[in-house]
């Protein structure tokens, strides 16, 4: 027991004391003061110069430029003078306006449109030094960012000339146009020599960046209990990266550890008396990682402690002792190092002398396996007809990888080249003496990308060899001489160079300025950079979609989003979710709608996704596209199309980021083909080449037609007419004159009968046009008609009925103005299909009308037994049906065990197929039944008759309740007579069915019984709707008289309308009710629109227009103008109406409103003219200096969103007259 107790106590102070030494500092060391500036290095204090070399064709206007720099690093020499940072500007006595802000950003401007700045040749811009303050890397040359310059449109001085315009010249990167000229932005080349690249420890060398083991190496006498180990490691040269115990892991036992970069230090210790590690063999106690991150020299074997190790006190495993003194044996040697009398201990780098890995060539190193490129810059004077071309190279050091010919490809002509890795050459020709390569200017001949692949020195340059290269002896092209005789020009200087009085060519190593690709290639598609693109997903499956995610990764250097679109969802009707981020790369869309899906059963697009390219290279998109989720219903068509069915999510990826291929395929497809159209889809519905349809017209009005003008256009591409019926019509005995013309797409048809007319007011089919379809794509019926003429009598019924004999006929057009049909008139309705058969509108066999009340009673009797219980269902027609209420007089003694339930729309339909509305109820009681000896009405259902709800049910048809064989689904009674309260539970449960295996009652009587109940009455349907129109009628805006004239009548009608709905209707007539129907509208038509309102706006408006003393911006006084003149032409309108005065008023009280007091563009500081106080007041502000006036909005001279230089030339030849300036609105300060 006490030695158990000595092990864990042992165990716990060691661990405490290893676990707190992870934490002790061991040395800190701080690390040279050096910054790197544009790949240079400094030392805290030098001065780094930045130089602008600048070279355009024509002379400058102007410029803007900022220069950045980190301020925590660089700080700019504060005794600059203007004549020194400008030399150039200020020579040719150009004003140069700059500021130094504090966030670390130089701002420089000038402008100079009258004289101009002469840089036709190269001249330095500017020259700015700045002094090192602090260390670490900074860029500064790639910083410098031209905002605005602009060049004259001419060459040479602008002296005496005042026809000018600018031209920029500089790029939207913040440089200078090829073509326009150049800029070369370099620190002064006065930097220390380089940090050193290699690192030497103990003996090895190894490249920064490179990694290596630094390996502890233990042999022990007996089994190891603990260990404490330290090391310190210069951290401006080495860093930790990972660290691993291979003995002890095996071992299972916890190792502690703790290192830092910043410090330089790194332990670890570990105490398991239990069990302990055996090292009695050679086994590896740590194994350090490092990584090289600065150059020089150190060492790491004389920077080892081991602070403490103990072994056990005897020899073998630990397990074989558990019952011995366990007290540790310390084996150090007191100095931080391993007693050689218990063991021995190898702390060294395990890996191997490294091969030399780095390789200089024409004085630039690289690493082995990085690659670079020899480039041949050609200038000659004239253009070059052909080129030979030899190179040797050192083939044990370096390969080649890959050659191009830019200029002379981008000319289309081809080049021969041929080189060996193995022995060391490379050569390339071209010939062309017909079109020839311009060289003019200094382009790329030839771009040679080697890689390396051994380390050492070698050379390139001196090794390259122009054997050949010959000129035309003119300037230009062939095609620029086409009658003369061509001579070749050899201006190779026969020593593998080119004759200095005919050109240079440099053949340099990874030149600073590598011409940028200006193609792209993507999935095999070539475009040039601004070009755009789509990405296209074409999906097709077996069933309709109901989500989808997907997500698409891209390279942002090379691409970027500009549009997306999702037709066929869209089209659907489905919102989609999308992102994208141009940053990173990356984009992402997703939709979901369970409730109706999307139809991809036939191929459709997905998604089309818009990229702009802007940069040269090569890439992929087809195989980053990927869902992440694409699921479909389980069923066939959408939701709709199965109604009731529950919805089942169908997973149809393929785990890989695509499609299932038994559920359906995607493409990715870059600018795809339209996809072929094979069928027509009209109105929603799908039809192939050669499918024939009916199209329908119903009609239904409130009064008899007597005559109608319709007109059709179709695509007769799509569709041809084959036939057309007019069946209630000529049922009616009146003709139809039509005309159907299938090669350009019309069709129309009219008719008149003022006789007898023909009735609609009863829907019924105007007519029926039978297509054929012949073209693809989609097209629609439904808003391709319109009626040019509806006219219904002013009366009901035909003028043949004996009640209309005699009354004058006055024709109500009943058309809506827009094609249609008034709704208070009627209404049309189109479908396809088969047209409606008209019958009369009957419930179970008796006829009906709209508003009439309908009573289905289920009668039951019983003769002795009472009931027990009983279950019923009910379906009706909901299209045409509407559920009142029901009541249960028969079950009224036992009303608490009724149970009912109204279903409207059930899903359900009844025996013709319609949709239909369900009824259930059921009652139960056992204590004592329901006495229906003597019969009584079990149930009372009351329905209301409407239109059909439904436009594609027509309002005729069979019977609209229908039972279905279903009324009854249950009912028992007891078996004994009378009610069941003085018999036993016993009894009681003794029950007979009532229900035969026909499904129908057994009792002595069940039937149901309906009843139509229609209350005949005065129609006052028309007056009060006349009421209702004019009391709510807004007479505001009309004549005092006119609206008194209407009050009256409505006091007549509503004093007429009262009488009625008391009951009191005796003293009136149908007559009586129709002129004050008539009265009253003829009243509220006689209201006079009231225009003096607008006559004194008028006055006033014009007012603003004729003071000639007030600047207006001109566009706002025009508007009114244009408001008075619309304004004077609805008061001259007889037929003008209140709103179109009230809208007259109100646009111009808006255009007074909007009248907006004027300045003159480029008067910044509002003194009312333009001078070249402006101008110097822009440049202020434009260097980021504070100026007491200056409206913004003013100096953007040329309307762009920003102030840039150009805004300041502007202003500076408006002031000399050289540019013409607006009048703008005076914005807020």
């Amino acid at each position: 027991m006490k030695t158990n107790y000595l092990k864990k106590c042992i165990s716990v102070l060691l661990s405490i004391s290893m676990i707190a030494s992870l934490f002790a500092v061991s040395f800190t060391a701080s690390a040279e003061e050096v910054l790197v500036v544009d790949g240079k290095s400094y030392q805290m204090g030098d001065i780094v110069e930045l130089k602008g070399e600048l070279q355009v064709n024509n002379w400058l206007m102007n410029g803007q430029v900022e220069v950045p720099y980190d301020n925590s690093k660089l700080k700019l020499v504060d005794n600059q003078t203007e004549e020194a940072m400008f030399p150039e500007l200020t020579a040719q006595g150009i004003t140069v306006f700059y500021n130094n802000l504090d966030e670390g950003k130089f701002l420089f401007n000038f402008s100079q449109p009258l004289t101009g700045a002469d840089f036709t040749t190269s001249k330095t811009l500017y020259d700015l030094k700045f002094e090192v303050i602090g260390t670490g890397e900074t860029a500064l040359a790639d910083g410098v960012k031209i905002v605005d310059m602009r060049s004259y449109n001419f060459e040479g001085s602008p002296e005496g000339k005042d026809d000018f315009t600018m031209v920029a010249v500089n790029d939207e990167n913040g440089g200078i146009i090829a073509d326009k000229g150049a800029i070369k932005n370099e620190a002064a080349p006065d930097a220390e020599e380089p940090v050193e690249k290699t690192l030497t420890v103990d003996g090895k060398i190894y490249n920064v960046g490179d990694t290596f083991t630094f390996v502890g190496d233990l042999q022990t006498n007996r089994w190891l209990m603990n260990t404490q180990f330290e090391l310190n490691f210069d951290q401006t040269k080495l860093n930790v990266v990972e660290a691993n115990y291979p003995v002890l892991d095996a071992a299972g036992i916890t190792v502690f550890e703790n290192f830092s970069n910043e410090e330089g230090w790194y332990t670890f210790n570990f105490s398991d008396p239990s069990k302990g590690a055996n090292f009695t063999e050679k086994g590896e106690l740590y194994v350090v990682t490092f990584k090289v991150v600065g150059g020089g020299e150190t060492t790491l074997n004389d920077k080892t402690n081991i602070v403490e190790m103990s072994s056990f006190p005897f020899d073998g495993d630990p397990a074989d002792h558990k019952d011995e003194d366990l007290r540790p044996v310390d084996i150090t040697d007191g100095n931080g190092a391993l007693n050689p009398d218990n063991g021995t201990i190898s702390n060294e780098i395990k890996d191997e002398t490294p091969v030399e890995k780095t390789l200089t060539v024409d004085g630039k190193t690289y690493n082995v396996g990085e690659t670079f490129k020899l480039v041949g810059q050609l200038q000659a004077n004239r253009w070059v007809m052909n080129a030979q071309f030899v190179l040797n190279f050192d083939a044990s050091k370096i390969k080649i990888v890959d050659t191009a010919y830019p200029a002379i490809e981008a000319a289309g002509i081809a080049t021969v080249e041929n080189y060996n890795n193995d022995e060391g050459w490379y050569k390339f020709n071209f010939t062309d003496v017909e079109n020839g390569v311009d060289f003019t200017s200094t382009a790329n001949l030839y771009e040679v990308t080697f890689e390396v692949i051994a380390g050492g020195e070698t050379t390139l340059a001196d090794k390259a060899n122009v054997e050949v290269l010959s000129t035309f002896q003119f300037e230009g092209s062939p095609a620029d001489h086409p009658d003369e005789e061509i001579e070749i020009v050899d201006i190779a200087d026969g020593n593998g160079g080119i004759k200095a009085e005919e050109g240079k060519i440099e053949h340099l190593v990874d030149p600073e300025e590598i011409p940028v690709e200006k193609t792209l290639t993507v999935d095999g598609k070539t475009y040039d950079v601004g070009d755009t693109f789509k990405l296209v997903g074409q999906l097709q499956s077996n069933r309709w979609v109901l989500n989808s995610q997907f997500d698409l990764e891209f390279d942002a250097s090379k691409l970027k989003i500009v549009d997306t679109a999702y037709p066929a969802v869209t089209d659907a009707g489905i919102a989609v979710y999308d992102n994208y981020d141009n940053d990173e790369g990356w984009y992402t869309f997703n939709f979901t709608d369970i409730e109706n899906g999307v139809n991809f059963t036939k191929t459709a697009n997905l998604y089309e996704v818009t990229f702009e390219v802007i940069a040269g290279g090569e890439t992929t998109l087809a195989d980053k596209a990927k869902f992440v989720a694409l699921s479909t219903f389980q069923f066939e068509g959408s939701p709709a199309d199965n109604p009731g069915e529950p919805i089942e999510i169908v997973d149809i990826t393929d785990g890989n980021g695509g499609v299932n291929p038994d559920e359906g395929k995607v493409e990715h497809v870059i600018d795809p083909e339209e996809i072929p159209v094979t069928t027509l889809v009209v109105d929603g519905t799908e039809y192939n080449v050669g499918d024939t349809f009916r199209f329908n017209i119903d009609l239904e009005t409130l009064r008899w037609i007597l005559n109608a003008q319709y007109t059709m256009n179709f695509d007769a591409s799509k569709l041809q007419i084959k036939s057309v019926e007019y069946p209630t019509v000529t049922e009616a005995g009146i003709g139809v004159i039509d005309n159907i013309s299938n090669e350009s797409g019309f069709f129309t048809f009219n008719f008149t009968d003022v006789t007898n007319g023909v009735d609609f007011t009863i829907r019924n089919v105007l007519a029926t046009l039978e297509f054929e379809v012949v073209g693809t794509g989609e097209t629609s019926l439904k808003n391709a008609g319109k009626f040019d003429v509806l006219s219904t009598f002013n009366f009901d019924g035909s003028p043949a009925d004996p009640a209309n004999e005699g009354k004058p006929i006055e024709i109500t057009d009943i058309t809506d103005g827009k094609g249609g049909v008034d709704p208070e008139d009627g209404k049309v309705v189109y479908y396809y299909g088969d047209p409606t058969v008209v019958e009369d509108f009957t419930v179970n066999g008796q006829e009906v009308q709209e508003g009439d009340i309908v009573e289905y009673r289920v009668w039951v009797k019983n003769d002795e037994n009472w009931l027990v219980n009983g279950e019923f269902d009910i379906l009706y027609t909901n299209a045409y049906l509407e559920f009142l209420d029901v009541t249960y007089p028969g079950l009224a003694s036992i009303a608490g065990y009724v149970v009912d339930n109204q279903i409207p729309d059930s899903g359900l339909t009844e025996s013709q197929g319609k949709p239909a509305g369900e009824l259930l109820f059921n009652f139960s009681n056992i204590h004592s039944g329901v006495d229906f000896t003597e019969g009584a009405y079990m149930a009372i259902f009351r329905f209301k008759v409407h239109e059909s709800t439904n436009p594609d049910i027509p309002a005729q048809g069979a019977s609209v309740i229908e039972l279905n064989g279903n009324v009854v689904n249950d009912m028992y009674a007891f078996k004994f007579a009378g009610s069941g309260a003085s018999h036993s539970i016993t009894e009681k449960q003794e029950l007979d069915r009532l229900i035969g295996e026909d499904g129908l009652p057994t009792t002595d009587e069940f039937r149901l019984e309906t009843e139509i109940i229609r209350e005949i009455k005065i129609d006052v349907t028309e007056l009060q709707k006349a009421y209702d129109k004019w009391s709510q009628f807004d007479t505001e805006g009309y004549t005092a008289e006119s609206v008194a004239n209407l009050n009256k009548a409505l006091e007549e009608a509503k004093k007429i309308l009262d009488d009625v709905a008391a009951g009191n209707a005796d003293a009136y007539t149908q007559e009586i009710i129709d002129k004050m129907t008539a009265d009253l509208n003829a009243a509220g038509e006689a209201l006079v629109v009231d225009k003096q309102p607008l006559v004194d706006k008028i006055a006033e408006a014009q007012g603003y227009v004729d003071d000639d003393k007030t600047l207006y911006v001109p566009e706002t006084i025009e508007a009114l103008k244009d408001a008075i003149e619309a304004a004077q032409a609805v008061v001259d309108d007889e037929n003008a109406t209140v709103q179109d005065v009230k809208d007259q008023i109100a646009a111009l009280e808006e255009a007074i409103n909007n009248l907006k007091k004027g300045a003159y563009l480029g008067d910044v500081d509002l003194s009312g003219e333009v001078t070249v106080v402006d101008a110097t007041i822009t440049q202020t502000v434009l260097t980021n200096f504070t100026v007491s006036v200056f409206y913004e909005t003013l100096a953007d001279v040329n309307k762009d969103g920003e102030i840039t230089i150009y805004d300041v030339t502007l202003i500076q030849m408006i002031a000399a007259g050289l540019y013409e300036t607006e009048i703008v609105a005076i914005p807020v300060e």
